[in-house]
């Protein structure tokens, strides 16, 4: 049955050693996405390792995750591991 809902983009900002912290989350967000169906809005994980594709920037890559995932995304969540 298809419903409307509004998408939050959700930006998991991590170091690249931290492959189980953002598997983590993402299944948390997942997890909370399936109980949210009364609330009208659901959260979308999005990660420089898996929803950027490659692509030339005059300033670099940083400036290309930014403009790709980081600009539309609605939250910021670090995720780093501690020692």
């Amino acid at each position: 049955m298809a419903r409307w809902a509004i998408i939050r983009r959700v930006m998991l900002a991590t170091p690249g050693d931290t492959a189980d912290l953002v598997d983590a989350a993402r299944q948390s967000i997942y997890g909370w996405n399936s109980e949210s169906d009364a609330l009208g809005w659901m959260l979308e994980p999005v990660h420089w390792k898996s929803d950027v594709y490659p692509n030339f920037h005059p300033e670099g890559g940083q400036p290309e995750i930014d403009a790709q995932i980081l600009q539309d995304s609605h939250e910021r969540r670090p995720l780093r591991h501690c020692a």
